[in-house]
């Protein structure tokens, strides 16, 4: 009897040892699955980092899954654009500021960085107070200290905040999307100056992390990222807009695409351009983000809406209002 209770307590032990390893397998397993998926797909970790982020405190740069799919990030750059990395197409900029004299952008993916001295000076910085239609480009900034006036809650799915004009455009503009069976969600509004230079910094570490030389890293992270300054969320008039439950910006995703269909289609009806339309990089500076929409008022959206421009043939809004300031 003593001795059948001493081989069922070893047949027990050897069980529960083999439950211990099969569970450290397990974990071992998960492990590897995460630093796996974390080194081939990136994205889906911001995606949730983003997800979970307060809204605006961190933003997922609006084309950074197009940025994957083109290959950029990962150092596979056409041959033209390998001719600009740690360089610039313009001369080097002084620093000086012309008031609200706007530069006229040229064509671009250039930056004004500073390598040997780590320090960035915009080319124009504008003393506006009032900025709604200052052509913000990677030219012409913001000060650090603006701040638009009467920023206000939005009431529409992902909240955020903008000015009142652009508030109540971008609501008119989601209620006549969703009589069209369209779910619009905004997944970033405004953004300060300070909300903008962490972001900035945040891209330009992401790509010393894939590799890049601290020249490469500022000219990839400048083609979807904007510096501190240059970013026309801190106006308070710009969101960026995706589909409801949809990954903010997955063109692959039909939901999304349908939002911004409409967005080329209607946007102008309510004020709204979009900022940097396709095929447009050599002039904007950045990639194609049909998400990302600026409210200019009826006239001027209108205007450039009837110039053609989300075909992409050189007309853009910076363009426009740099000849209207």
């Amino acid at each position: 009897m003593e001795e059948n209770k001493v081989v069922e307590e070893v047949r027990a032990r050897k069980f529960l040892t083999i439950e211990y390893l099969l569970f450290g397998l397990l974990i071992v397993f998960g492990i590897l699955t995460v630093l796996f998926t974390y080194n081939a797909r990136p994205d889906l970790f911001l995606e949730l980092r983003r997800a979970s982020a307060q809204q605006n405190s961190y933003i997922l740069p609006a084309s950074y899954l197009e940025n994957l799919e083109i290959g950029f990030l990962s150092g596979e750059n056409s041959e033209e654009e390998n001719t600009t990395i740690g360089g610039n197409e313009m001369a080097e900029n002084s620093g000086e500021q012309n008031g609200n004299n706007p530069v006229q952008y040229s064509p671009a993916r250039n930056n004004n960085f500073n390598i040997a001295t780590s320090s960035y000076q915009a080319k124009n910085v504008s003393n506006c107070t009032d900025c709604l239609l200052y052509p913000v480009d990677k030219n012409n900034a913001l000060s650090a200290s603006y701040t638009p006036k009467n920023l206000v809650q939005l009431n529409v799915r992902g909240g955020g905040r903008m000015v009142d004009v652009a508030a109540v455009a971008l609501t008119e503009l989601f209620t006549d999307a969703e009589s069209k069976g369209l779910f619009p969600r905004v997944n970033s509004s405004y953004r300060s100056y300070t909300d903008q230079l962490s972001t900035f910094n945040y891209w330009v570490n992401l790509e010393l992390g894939r590799g890049a030389t601290r020249a490469e890293a500022e000219v990839r992270a400048n083609r979807y990222s904007a510096r501190p300054g240059h970013s026309e969320h801190q106006l308070g008039t710009t969101a960026d807009i995706g589909c409801e439950g949809c990954s903010g910006f997955d063109r692959t995703n039909a939901k999304n695409n349908a939002i911004w269909n409409y967005i080329e289609e209607n946007a102008h009806k309510f004020g709204f351009v979009i900022s940097y339309p396709k095929n447009s990089e050599t002039l904007t500076g950045y990639v194609y983000e049909p998400w990302h929409i600026r409210y200019v008022g009826k006239e001027i959206a209108e205007d450039l809406y009837s110039k053609g421009y989300v075909a992409g043939n050189g007309w853009y809004i910076a363009r426009l209002l740099a000849t209207l300031n």
